[in-house]
């Protein structure tokens, strides 16, 4: 849980930069959709490696 959380604290920052709000805002929504559907993936990848 705390790598997940570490992980998504850093890419969200990424997108943390100078600019106009509504950059701000999309780069925020585009690093939480990928930062799930790589969770997503990952964990179902995970669950089928018996």
């Amino acid at each position: 849980m705390g790598i997940a959380i570490s992980m998504g604290a850093l890419c969200t920052a990424l997108a943390d930069v100078p600019g106009t709000i509504i950059h701000k805002r999309n780069g925020l929504l585009i690093s939480t959709t990928l930062i799930f559907i790589t969770a997503l993936v990952t964990g179902l990848v995970a669950s089928n490696t018996g």
